[in-house]
């Protein structure tokens, strides 16, 4: 008869060498990472700026005709009494 291989040999070899590649890789994200510079300060962007102020005169002008359909309301119903 034959000797069978023995295949505890076949897994402990791959086990050792998955155990070295996981130990490489949590040296490896233990190191220190590089510090960048922080990033200098700046004004805020003026984003949309000229739709913003043509939505504020909207607003505004908006705020003027109900002003003035309110008024012409009043007086119609002061004339109909």
């Amino acid at each position: 008869m034959q000797s069978s291989p023995n295949k505890t040999n076949g897994i402990g070899s791959c086990l050792s060498g998955i155990a070295l590649i996981v130990i490489a890789l949590a040296l490896a994200a233990c190191g220190e990472k590089p510090r960048q510079p922080p990033l200098p300060e700046t004004a805020p962007a003026k984003l949309f700026q000229s739709e913003r102020e043509a939505l504020e005169k909207a607003k505004a002008v908006e705020q003027v005709t109900e002003k003035s359909a309110e008024n012409l309301r009043q007086q119609v119903e002061q004339q109909s009494k």
